[in-house]
């Protein structure tokens, strides 16, 4: 039998299968009942962040990449997702 945590991550693993798949509304739906379970799960809300960004709302995937932020400075998926949000919205300044 799985345990609840892999059950969950099998789960989320399958949502971000819906945003590959063009249906990033439902891949949000389905990440934000992940984060009703745990409100600090940087998959959730990386995957909400990726989902918001194919649907061109830069500014709000940018939020959710900056909560996942929040909890871990260093996490490379929230990272790179705000710097591509950020330079689609044109305010990141080449190196």
């Amino acid at each position: 039998m799985f345990e609840r945590s892999c059950l969950i991550r099998l789960c989320i693993l399958f949502w971000a299968s819906l945003d590959d798949l063009g249906n990033h509304t439902g891949a949000i739906e389905y990440f934000d009942e992940a984060l009703i379970t745990d409100p600090k799960d940087e998959v959730a809300l990386n995957g909400i962040g990726n989902a918001l960004d194919n649907l061109g709302t830069y500014s709000g995937a940018i939020i959710y990449y900056n909560i996942a932020l929040s909890i871990n400075p260093k996490d490379t998926c929230a990272l790179s997702g705000k710097r591509n949000a950020l330079d689609k919205l044109g305010t990141v300044t080449p190196p």
